[in-house]
């Protein structure tokens, strides 16, 4: 937003910046984050749920904020070894079915996750000092 809002537009240019600096395939990042992994780690390849090529063409230029002086972090093991802690520390929130595709767009129905139970959210609760 800062390169942006210092260098504008000019009156009547219309800019787009795609905000990324990479991009990976689901198996590019999948190989990343096995090998990074220091324990025992596969990867389990399922149907895609999607109609579409299993292969296309994806080419996003993102070269705009680059030409404004952005300086790119780009994804690094140290990064990605660094979410390991976070995975482990949090891992008992992890609801692995909620992982898995349930809709499958070659169909013509699908099933559907029943509905998680809402907390019962009141205003005593939102000003509540020992939540």
């Amino acid at each position: 937003m800062r390169l942006t809002s210092e260098q504008p537009a000019d009156p009547g240019e219309f800019r787009v910046f795609n905000q990324m600096t990479e991009s990976f395939t689901v198996t590019e990042i999948a190989k990343v984050v096995a090998t990074s992994y220091p324990g025992e780690a596969s990867i389990e390849n399922i149907e895609n749920p999607r109609v579409e090529a299993e292969t296309h063409y994806y080419n996003v230029v993102h070269s705009g904020l680059v030409e404004l002086g952005l300086a790119p972090h780009r994804l690094s093991e140290t990064l990605i070894t660094s979410m390991f802690d976070v995975a482990e520390r949090y891992k008992h929130r992890v609801d692995r079915e909620a992982l898995l595709p349930l809709v499958n767009w070659r169909r013509t129905t699908n099933r559907v996750r029943p509905a998680e139970p809402q907390p019962d959210w009141d205003a005593d609760w939102l000003v509540s000092p020992d939540r």
